[in-house]
């Protein structure tokens, strides 16, 4: 009986190929719900990876999203259509995150750091310090480094990138110099975020095209999300 059971069942296996794609019946039978295009877009266009090695060994691992117009606003849609928020709220919700890159120029950075005495890079003699080249002068430092817990919008964009031995941090960079100018100042910049180690350094590099505008409130009606 058991000769039989398995004859029968390698016949099934090679008839079923010839009937049905896999792909077709996955998508039948596993649904697989509506994609949302603009995600993969944004991902490739604003994701950017450091992998760095001694030899073979792994030293640590950086993937960079750039907080930019694009990607606020696509977390605004995001975050009101998962929610069924209503246009007034969007529209409010897509104001102050954009209102935000006014401030400073932000990156969630996802870092797993192999080093035995890693602690945190938040710490004031971190052994992996961060810094941001625009458009090839102008080198700033950093404002503010801290672990930050990912929304599932920003998540989302992040796809495989993310795990749990990384680490996310939110990284901000001063949006203007002391004269009031603003760093990012042209239709075409170019960002460089430097890593950089006790013995190595990795650059993620932005040159994405034409940026939107930022969008001004009102600061009595001001506040995060």
């Amino acid at each position: 009986m058991n000769i039989r059971l398995r004859a029968g069942i390698f016949a099934l296996g090679l008839l079923l190929p010839g009937c049905m794609k896999y792909y077709e019946l996955s998508t039948t039978e596993f649904p697989q719900g509506s994609l949302v295009e603009q995600k993969a877009n944004l991902a490739q266009q604003y994701l950017r990876s450091i992998k760095l090695y001694d030899q073979f060994a792994t030293v640590a691992l950086f993937d960079s999203l750039w907080l930019s117009p694009d990607v606020r606003t696509y977390f605004a849609k995001r975050f009101c259509d998962k929610r069924g928020k209503d246009s007034e709220t969007h529209k409010a919700i897509q104001n102050r995150q954009l209102e935000e890159t006014n401030h400073w120029i932000g990156f969630y950075v996802l870092a797993d750091i192999r080093t035995r005495n890693h602690t945190s890079l938040n710490e004031k003699n971190a052994a992996w310090t961060f810094y941001l080249t625009v458009n090839k002068t102008t080198k700033l430092e950093p404002i503010s480094m801290k672990e930050a817990e990912l929304e599932p919008e920003y998540l989302a964009l992040f796809g495989r990138c993310f795990n749990n031995f990384k680490t996310t941090y939110l990284v901000k960079f001063p949006a203007y110099g002391l004269d009031g100018k603003p760093y990012i100042n042209s239709a075409n910049p170019e960002l460089s975020l430097h890593v950089c180690g006790p013995a190595q350094e990795g650059i993620a590099q932005w040159n994405i095209g034409p940026t939107p505008q930022t969008i001004a409130v009102n600061n009595e009606d001001f506040y995060w999300v």
